[in-house]
């Protein structure tokens, strides 16, 4: 059986996919294959052996997707939908679209997704917009956490900066068009500031060398980035 786990939410997916790779350790043999130094003779050697010993075999590749588009990945996508002799685990770090999603009519698909108001959120993030942003926070930290929306904050200033140095991320053409309006109200300065103040928070956090809590600590720094 193949299981597929995707979307958004990367820390319950991570959370269930390591629960599946788990199980599949207690019932038998685990082969990692690296997604970047993938080849067909590999995927094909993987996917066509039985475990060495008794019980399960399970193959586990994370991040097929995000290798470039070719021939090759589509090849890829179509052994493992295909296979039939071994579990497959493969885990993507974002949601993928019913398009990518269309050869695994047989698999096991589970999909995280955030809640919306996490998005919403970070839309909100403009100079004068302060007041807004913080109540989106406030909900957006009571659906998700305050951990998961620094994780998102911080994704957010690292994607605009990449649109600053004019880098088009690999998103949907409305989120690349919503990211440049946010990154035009912006300057240069503004965003690494808040980079910068994103790793003292990550730092601050992980040695308890304050006594704010993380959702507090992001209160701030929209202060100073909207105010």
């Amino acid at each position: 059986m193949v299981i597929l786990f995707h979307g958004d939410n990367t820390t319950q997916s991570r959370q269930a996919f390591v629960s599946a790779l788990g199980e599949a350790q207690r019932k038998g043999e685990v082969l990692r294959l690296e997604a970047k130094a993938l080849s067909l003779r590999i995927l094909e050697e993987a996917l066509g052996t039985q475990a060495l010993f008794f019980g399960n075999k399970t193959v586990i590749i994370e991040e097929l997707f995000s290798l470039p588009k070719s021939k090759a990945k589509d090849e890829y996508i179509k052994q493992i939908a295909q296979a039939t002799h071994v579990d497959i685990l493969l885990w993507e770090s974002k949601q993928l679209s019913p398009a990518q999603l269309k050869n695994f009519v047989q698999a096991k698909v589970l999909g995280f997704k955030l809640n919306p108001v996490v998005f919403a959120w970070l839309d909100s993030l403009f100079p004068g917009n302060l007041a807004y942003a913080v109540k989106l926070l406030q909900a957006a930290v009571e659906r998700e956490s305050a951990e998961m929306c620094f994780a998102m904050l911080a994704r957010q200033i690292r994607l605009l900066l990449s649109v600053k140095d004019g880098v088009i991320p690999k998103l949907a053409p409305f989120s690349v068009a919503k990211l440049q309006k946010q990154a035009r109200v912006f300057t240069l300065e503004q965003l690494l500031r808040a980079h910068t103040a994103l790793v003292d928070i990550d730092r601050q956090q992980k040695t308890s060398a304050t006594h704010l809590s993380l959702h507090a600590q992001l209160d701030l720094l929209m202060a100073e980035l909207l105010g």
